[in-house]
């Protein structure tokens, strides 16, 4: 038995990498005017993927909550730039961000939105001041994180499909537009007191499979990344709610193991370049990326959650 799974194993990662090099993405898509929005922009990962666009000649609108928030990560004026300050839980705000996007296309003289990157994301509301079991917190926690994890992303997508460029025959363009919605690792692997988040990412992840199948007739692409931990603000850990009293000790055992699972966060720049890959490569054959450091953790992730008992697994979590 051990013999047989080991075989297994070893074929299913000699197939993975076969597969990786056989079909290395080509970058062939020229981002140069090229229109991207990017949602949760003055963030860790937002930030940085917006500074890449900009390097690579691409005309970026940032959006998060706060204007001072994207004026703080973007001094001074670029051309190729715009702010948009808003509240994407909220529908008419996105409307709004969708009818800015059209004056914005207006005055860069671009007939099309190339990429949409849904990229906001939180892991509790401000609001909650402690890690607590999810059968501890109130409504309004729920509605806070799954209005802008899960909620935003589909109104967004819905307000900015429109302004993409739609090719309904066989000969599908080169430079097809694409949406790019960003999951998390936590959106196949379930890690206890994660709240919220958790469910929001597996929520993520169906979302853009069912939507990547339906807009393959209308020729816009769809990819979903999902990242290990990154050094971001969405990974800063808060202590434990004291007044959970039969809960307590189990979070504060889980809360230290993260603290030092934390040690090896990656770069914001790995997801970054996933992004980029997808935007830009018009042979691209992953519609999800799994980004997570080093390799080996990936390797050990998928076992464990697609090999092992779920008993098994439960066990190793939850510990």
């Amino acid at each position: 038995m051990v013999v047989l799974l080991l075989s297994f194993v070893f074929f299913l990662v000699a197939a993975v990498v076969g597969y990786n090099i056989w079909t290395r993405p080509v970058q062939n898509i020229d981002p140069n005017g090229k229109v991207v929005v990017v949602t949760g922009a003055a963030g860790g990962l937002g930030s940085d993927l917006t500074r890449r666009l900009l390097k690579m000649g691409a005309k970026v609108i940032a959006h998060d909550i706060k204007m001072e928030a994207l004026q703080k990560q973007f001094p001074g004026s670029n051309p190729n730039l715009e702010f948009f300050a808003c509240d994407i839980s909220e529908l008419s705000q996105v409307e709004a961000l969708a009818t800015f996007t059209k004056e914005c296309l207006k005055k860069w003289n671009t007939p099309y939105l190339f990429c949409l990157v849904n990229m906001a994301g939180i892991a509790r509301t401000f609001n909650q001041k402690f890690i607590a079991p999810m059968v501890s917190l109130n409504d309004a926690e729920m509605l806070g994180v799954f209005g802008v994890n899960i909620f935003a992303m589909i109104r967004c997508t819905n307000a900015l499909y429109p302004l993409m460029k739609h090719n309904f025959t066989e000969n599908k363009d080169k430079e097809s537009p694409i949406i790019v919605n960003i999951a998390s690792l936590a959106g196949i692997v379930a890690p206890p007191f994660f709240n919220y988040y958790t469910a929001t990412k597996f929520a993520a992840v169906g979302y853009s499979d069912s939507l990547r199948r339906e807009l393959a007739h209308a020729g816009v692409r769809v990819s979903c990344i999902k990242p290990g931990f990154a050094d971001t603000n969405i990974v800063t850990l808060k202590p434990h709610d004291p007044d959970c009293v039969n809960f307590g000790p189990i979070v504060q055992r889980n809360l230290n193991r993260k603290t030092a699972d934390f040690g090896g966060l990656m770069k914001p720049s790995k997801v970054t370049d996933a992004i980029v890959t997808c935007m830009f490569s018009s042979n691209e054959t992953y519609p999800v990326h799994y980004i997570v450091e080093p390799p080996i953790k990936f390797i050990i992730t998928m076992i464990a959650v697609y090999v092992l008992p779920r008993r098994w697994l439960d066990a190793i979590i939850a510990k």
